[in-house]
Parts: C-alpha cells; sequence; structure tokens
C-alpha cells in the first residue's frame, strides 16, 4: 500500500441502506457490549464488536486459525480504527488523487459465555484531495473527513442520526493481527469467566431449590400427624354406638328365648334387623378404616418425597459443600421420618383393635339373632361380613 503524501482523513459510506452509526464520540469508539453496533455498509454489514466485561463469545469463529498453517507473516502498512464493537483495518493505493484498496472488519456477536468474533473483507475506494478525504465502503455512500498527519478521521452516522468522527491511524497488518489475537484472547477469557459465574449460579441454585424442598417435606410430614388423627376420629363414636345397638340385639334375643312359642316370632325377628344396624355400625368403622389407610398411604408417600429431596441436596451440597446456612441437616430428616414411621404403626394398630372389636360386636350381634329365631322357629340369621384390617 502507498501512503499519501499529504494529509487525508477517509469518510466512509455503507451499502446496503446501512449507515456508520457506531460512532459517537471517542469515548463511544471504546468497545461495549451494551452498546447498538454500527455496521459499515460493507457486505450487509457493520463493523460492530462487542469489546466488554459484559460481551464475551465462547465460540471464537475465524476464517483462519493462525495454528493451523505456518504462512509467511503478513506484509504491508494501512490504517486501524477503533470501534465500540471492534476494529476496522483499511489497505489501499494511491493514484494521483484516487485512492483504491480493502477494510477488514472483525466484531463480537453474541452474548457471554457464547460470543465469537467474525470478520469480513470490504472494498474501499475514494479520493484524497489536500487534506480532505471521502471513502466508500463496497461502493455506498462517501463519507467525508480530514487528514493529519499519519492519521485520518471520517464521519459516520450514529443510531441518533448525528455524525461522529472515526479516527484511523497508521498500523501494520501485523500489528492488526496482534489485535485480533488480543481481542480473541480477551473473548476467551470472559466467555470462561461467564461460564464460571453461570456454573456457580445453577449449582447454589439447584441447593436452593432442594433445600426448599425439604423444607417444605418437613413440614408436611409435621401435618400429617392431624390428617391421620382426624381420620381416626370417628371410629370412637362409631364403636360405642355399635356397641350400644348389640345391646339392643341382645335384650331382644332374651326375650325371644323366653317366649319361644311367639308364633308371630317376635322379638326375634326384631333382634334380627338391630343385629343389621350393628352391621351397619361396623361397616361405617369400616368406611373410616378406609380413610385412615389413604392417610397412612399419604404419609409414605410424604416420606418417599423427603427422602428423595434429601438425596437431591446433598447430591447439590457435594459440587459446593461451603455454600448455604441453615440447610436441612440428616438428624432433622431422621427425625421426621422417624416420627412419622411410628405414627403410621400406631394408626395401624388402634385402628386394627377397633376392627377386630367391630367385628366382635358384628359377630355377636348376628349370634344373638340367630339364637333368638330358632328359638321361635323362625329360621336363621346370614353369617356377618368382616372387616379387613390395615397394614
Amino acid at each position: 500500500m502507498e501512503s499519501p503524501t499529504h494529509p487525508q482523513r477517509p469518510s466512509c459510506s455503507l451499502t446496503g441502506g446501512y449507515s456508520l452509526n457506531s460512532v459517537a464520540s471517542d469515548d463511544e469508539l471504546r468497545p461495549q457490549a451494551t452498546r447498538s453496533r454500527w455496521r459499515w455498509a460493507l457486505l450487509a454489514g457493520c463493523v460492530a464488536v462487542v469489546i466488554a466485561g459484559a460481551a464475551v463469545g465462547t465460540a471464537v469463529a475465524f476464517s483462519h486459525s493462525p495454528s493451523t498453517h505456518t504462512a509467511a507473516p503478513p506484509v504491508g502498512s494501512g490504517y486501524l480504527a477503533t470501534t465500540r464493537d471492534g476494529y476496522v483495518f483499511i489497505q489501499w493505493q494511491v493514484t494521483g488523487d484516487a485512492v483504491t484498496g480493502t477494510a477488514h472488519e472483525v466484531r463480537v456477536t453474541g452474548t457471554p459465555p457464547n460470543s465469537s468474533t467474525t470478520t469480513s473483507t470490504l472494498t474501499v475506494s475514494g479520493k484524497i484531495q489536500g487534506s480532505s478525504i471521502s471513502l466508500s465502503f463496497n461502493g455506498g455512500a462517501r463519507h467525508f473527513g480530514t487528514f493529519s498527519g499519519s492519521s485520518f478521521t471520517i464521519d459516520v452516522p450514529v443510531p441518533s442520526g448525528r455524525l461522529a468522527a472515526l479516527t484511523f491511524r497508521q498500523s501494520t497488518a501485523a500489528h492488526y493481527n496482534q489485535v485480533l489475537s488480543a481481542l480473541q484472547a480477551k473473548l476467551a477469557n470472559i466467555n470462561a469467566q461467564a461460564t464460571a459465574r453461570l456454573t456457580r449460579s445453577n449449582d447454589e441454585a439447584a441447593i436452593n431449590d432442594a433445600a426448599t424442598a425439604v423444607r417444605h417435606d418437613l413440614q408436611v410430614l409435621t401435618s400429617d400427624e392431624a390428617t391421620i388423627t382426624s381420620a381416626m376420629s370417628p371410629m370412637t363414636n362409631d364403636l360405642a354406638k355399635e356397641h350400644s345397638d348389640l345391646l339392643v340385639v341382645q335384650s331382644l334375643a332374651a326375650t325371644a328365648q323366653h317366649h319361644p312359642t311367639n308364633t308371630s316370632c317376635q322379638p326375634a325377628t326384631t333382634a334380627e334387623r338391630s343385629a343389621t344396624t350393628v352391621e351397619d355400625d361396623a361397616n361405617a368403622i369400616g368406611t373410616v378404616s378406609d380413610a385412615v389407610s389413604s392417610a397412612i398411604s399419604t404419609v409414605r408417600g410424604d416420606i418417599t418425597t423427603l427422602r428423595a429431596d434429601f438425596a437431591k441436596l446433598q447430591t447439590a451440597e457435594a459440587v459446593m459443600p461451603t455454600f448455604g446456612t441453615d440447610l436441612p441437616t440428616q438428624a432433622e430428616v431422621t427425625a421426621a421420618v422417624n416420627n412419622a414411621q411410628q405414627l403410621i404403626a400406631a394408626a395401624i394398630s388402634h385402628t386394627n383393635s377397633v376392627i377386630g372389636q367391630a367385628n366382635a360386636y358384628d359377630d355377636t350381634a348376628w349370634h344373638s339373632a340367630n339364637t333368638a329365631l330358632e328359638a321361635q322357629g323362625c329360621g336363621g340369621a346370614p353369617t356377618p361380613a368382616q372387616i379387613t384390617t390395615i397394614t
């Protein structure tokens, strides 16, 4: 590339309807991930790179990897500009007042931890007249500026529509490669940091979520005692009623035995009807026992859930053993499980005891009714059904 013999500043124009809108001021020329990218209208393009602590890329995309070949180092000089998003390196030839050449741009795309660099090459054409310069990229609109010593500055539009100065300083192709390598190294580092932060955040969330689940499970097991107690509560009254109705049957049966010649089968048939009432009482206790069995099944499921959630918490804690305070402990979980299992055992024992008594009352009622019917020659009573115990 031939260096001009007089100060010059390029102005760039963009193709595809874009304008150089990524430069608003010297401060805005600094790479930043959160600012909007200005695009040279080259290759539909923009010279945009997100170079900031927030803008990073894991996958670094290069058109050529320096480590995969042993080509000779680049030659020649040119002009290098730093945009808020990346870099543009121009090399040209000067013939009279006309310049022709190429511009290489590099920019960062994506966000951490998945940012990457992309590169593209644009054609450059323009004129240098004294200290004035005009440049067009990929045949787009011209951008105007001035030369000053070994640098030139062109005006480019920013998103607000205002013009901002973009300065190109004399540089070499080798330096451009160094700048590109430094950018890629910076992105790799930022990506690694972002990945580490994301991993830590996920690990912390896993511990917090598991701890929340275990605390909830512990509360549920505490409330299960009230659930089982509520399910069992009707048994006492139901059994008392069954016993009271049994006494009626026994009284009627005794009367029938003292009057065996009663041709109307009274009071034997009345005793039989009363025995049916006793069986209804027993069936009511069977219904209550079904509710108790269901409540016990729920508690067992809650124990299983607690154990599973605590296992998840232990796994999450193993990844970050120093994170978290006041987390549920093995001792708390063991105590809660033991209490729940004792509750289940007590509920089963009490319920089956009531069932056994209810079945006995039912048997006695039907035996008494049958004795009364036989004493009066009125047939016999059916065999009563038994309530099944729970496990």
